[in-house]
């Protein structure tokens, strides 16, 4: 291995150089400009500065007030945007970061968990008001979370005769809030406080709140961490059991079951499926036992009673949920009033007794915590045995986080293909660590970001030994990275794989920058081309050898010859393709499980494969055009949309016969030459004739609907309803807009001789 090489500049020099370390986040200081690092070290720090300018705030934010339990609150800083382009935020339901308010018995003080992303800041700010915050406990610490932060930290420094505020954390996340304190010259104001599994935090230094340590680090998050308050039985929980899902009042701090089941699914599918491993840890590390003898919070019940005795009070509904821990918690400390500190040595029972989940992201679990805790362990179990089986490995390494979101999206792609994920940090397993990863794999992609012109040395180290290793040559693969000057690392890597025999099985993903939601659907597409790599290989090597598909009983009749099948076959559908955009981002599959639904409004529904192309651009809010094809006019249509695309082409504007319609209007209306001006007032040029007539064409917006011209009918529908139903996903969509293209033509109908295929 190369020794690590200092990066001097960002001018994009050093192509060729050797392989540079990516350095851990308590040392990645050491990796600015030196320009910029000299003038650090120059920058005086005997006070605090004035606070940064605040990132500009996305549209519609807002922060919501919420009663969590005794003497706890919650702020929780919200949009209906999607803050990130990240596979996470996919449903569109919005976001909420969290962060949660306890008060001491005087009501003088008050602790905070978490603090929101830096686009949330001035609203939070403004709705925390003058509150004495005596301490600070992070679940996480992003860079991109700490204008808030170091706000908070500046006021208790000057207010507080220039004490520090502390801020407790995993060792990680501390060694980042350092590094980031140094950067905004805040490091005065702030001292991090390491809290390790076994402690708990004495948040006012008396001993009536204390809340123990419980570190959750998977590889995407390293440094998450949960707390548990003994005295109200809450967990604060952190990134797990987080959804993304707006909160626009304190009303919206709870919603049903039915409604949250949808939302953690999804997150969990996308940040928890692929890390199954450290998932099922960190619940057994967390050890929580719900606090209900039926299994189930009766919220409805006790609602129900409180209606009888004069109306319902939700604050007592969740006092009431929320069971108190007692003065276990107090006993535990003296009341030293010695301010916040760490109790070290601090031991609970195995099981934790918890009323609530308390997450960063989204609602909490008011009236579900049993559900939700079981769901999650449902869902790891089965991601457990989908990897056992057949599985992929993700193997890369992330400066900036966004070549981590280009892992999770390839992730996603694979899992929704039926196989299993192993996601792979580099930064922290060793060589042989990795070695046992491949071993397991039957395919892998590798990433890795841009530095100095070369791969960090993680990447380089995790390389080698797979190129070294004769048994991995014969497993698909692909190569991956963002950069932000010249991505050398993505062309190293797939030239070392192509040179080495292996086959790839998508193009190199090369993204600039942060991705968008077009660059995410191409990672999740070339996730399900590695799956059908990986999959058409087993089955190859399963002919070769006489036997059947792993999972598969040889004795068994084949599913389609079923008397069930055979009968389910029968059920005729309308073929039809589906056309959808969002953003940069369109897709477009042929469907014939589509029927109507309702009349008033006019709706349908439609089912779609999980693994198919177009299903993360139909969620609910989306719109999408749906072209019913006529009878003997669907040939050319089928042929092109239901060949094999590579990942990230335009099967939109690759098509011919594609229009853009908005409505009824566009047919009735017809396009009017403009005036003739005077002859003196023309200018022509050669590329203009002022005497023909000149016909606009639609324009390619988002409320223009791609249509088939050769279609019978055509509708434009938005998603209203989405429910998970086995291998689809059932959308039910309101039908905006539509019409006939063609009066004489009859639906093309599509007959099945079996249920278990199209």
């Amino acid at each position: 291995i190369n020794p690590p090489v200092m990066m001097a500049s960002h001018t994009g020099k050093g192509r060729g150089a050797l392989p540079c370390r990516l350095p851990p986040p308590s040392s990645r200081s050491r990796w600015m400009p030196t320009a910029v690092a000299a003038v650090a070290a120059v920058a005086p720090t005997s006070a605090p500065p004035p606070a940064p300018k605040l990132a500009p705030t996305p549209p519609d934010v807002h922060v919501a007030k919420a009663h969590v339990a005794r003497k706890t609150s919650m702020l929780a800083s919200s949009t209906a945007e999607r803050l990130k382009f990240e596979v996470e935020y996919g449903r569109r339901a919005g976001t909420s970061d969290n962060t949660y308010i306890l008060h001491d018995e005087k009501d003088e003080k008050v602790a905070l968990v978490d603090v929101p992303d830096d686009a949330f800041a001035g609203d939070f700010e403004r709705a925390l008001g003058r509150a004495d915050v005596a301490c600070v406990l992070l679940t996480r610490f992003d860079p991109k979370a700490a204008r808030a932060l170091f706000s908070v930290a500046r006021r208790h420094y000057n207010t507080c005769d220039g004490e520090p505020l502390p801020v407790f954390a995993s060792k990680p996340a501390a060694d980042a809030l350092a590094e980031a304190a140094e950067k905004a010259n805040a490091a005065e104001c702030v001292e991090p406080v390491v809290v390790k599994l076994g402690d708990a935090v004495d948040v006012f230094g008396d001993g009536t709140r204390l809340l123990s340590t419980v570190p959750l680090p998977t590889p995407r998050w390293p440094y998450a961490t949960a707390f548990h308050d003994a005295t109200t039985n809450v967990a604060f929980t952190g990134k797990f059991f987080s959804t993304h899902v707006e909160i626009q009042s304190d009303r919206d701090a709870k919603v049903s079951w039915e409604k949250a089941l949808p939302e953690h699914r999804h997150y969990f599918e996308c940040m928890l499926a692929p890390v199954d491993s450290h998932a099922e840890t960190a619940l057994n590390r967390l050890g929580a036992k719900p606090l209900a003898d039926s299994g189930y919070w009766p919220l409805e019940g006790l609602a129900a009673s409180s209606k009888q005795g004069g109306g319902i009070n939700f604050n007592q509904l969740v006092r009431k949920l929320t069971l108190q821990g007692g003065g276990t918690a107090a006993a535990a400390a003296a009341a030293s009033n010695e301010g916040p500190r760490v109790v070290a040595g601090y031991r609970t029972a195995t099981a934790r007794p918890v009323a609530l989940f308390a997450p960063l992201h989204g609602p909490p679990s008011f009236g579900y915590t049993t559900q939700l805790l079981d769901t999650y362990r449902k869902y790891t179990s089965a991601a457990a045995e989908q990897r056992k089986a057949c599985s992929v490995g993700i193997l890369y390494a992330s400066a900036y986080g966004h070549t981590a979101s280009l892992a999770q999206a390839i992730a996603r792609g694979v899992q929704r293909s039926g196989l299993g994920i192993e996601m792979v940090n580099c930064e922290i397993l060793s060589a042989s660590e990795i070695d046992e990863v491949m071993e397991r794999v039957e395919g892998f992609a590798i990433g890795s970001p841009t530095l100095a012109g070369n791969m960090p040395t993680p990447v380089a180290t995790a390389l080698g030994r797979v190129v070294s290793t004769p048994g991995n040559k014969t497993k698909p693969c692909g190569v991956f990275g963002s950069f932000g000057w010249s991505g050398e690392a993505v062309d190293l890597l797939n030239d070392k794989l192509m040179d080495g025999g292996f086959k790839s099985a998508f193009k190199p993903i090369r993204c600039k920058f942060s991705p968008t939601t077009k660059m995410l659907m191409t990672c999740e597409e070339s996730g399900r081309a590695l799956a059908r790599q990986v999959l058409e290989k087993r089955r190859e090597e399963a002919k070769k050898g006489g036997r059947a598909m792993p999972g598969k009983e040889s004795a068994a009749p084949p599913a389609f010859t079923t008397p069930i099948a055979q009968a389910v076959g029968r059920v005729i559908g309308t073929l039809c393709v589906v056309t959808c955009r969002r953003g940069d981002a369109s897709a477009a599959l042929v469907a014939s499980w589509v029927s109507q639904a309702s009349f008033a409004p006019p709706g349908l529904t439609i089912a779609v494969k999980d693994d198919r192309a177009g299903e993360p651009l139909l969620q609910v809010g989306d719109r999408f055009g749906l072209s019913v094809l006529a009878e003997g006019a669907e040939r050319d249509a089928l042929k092109y949309f239901l060949k094999s695309f590579e990942p990230g082409v335009d099967r939109i504007a690759g098509y011919s016969g594609i229009k853009m319609l908005r409505g009824d209007e566009d047919e009735k209306k017809k396009k009017k030459p403009p005036p003739k001006k005077k002859a003196e007032d023309v200018d022509v040029t050669p590329d203009v004739d002022p005497e023909l007539d000149v016909v606009e064409e639609a324009q390619d917006d988002e409320d223009a609907f791609a249509v088939l011209e050769e279609a019978a009918s055509w509708c434009g529908c938005v998603v209203k309803s989405r429910m998970e139903c086995g291998d689809h996903a059932v959308m039910y969509a309101e039908v905006l807009v539509g019409g006939l293209l063609d009066d004489s033509a009859t639906p093309s109908l599509h007959y099945r001789k079996t249920g278990m295929s199209y």
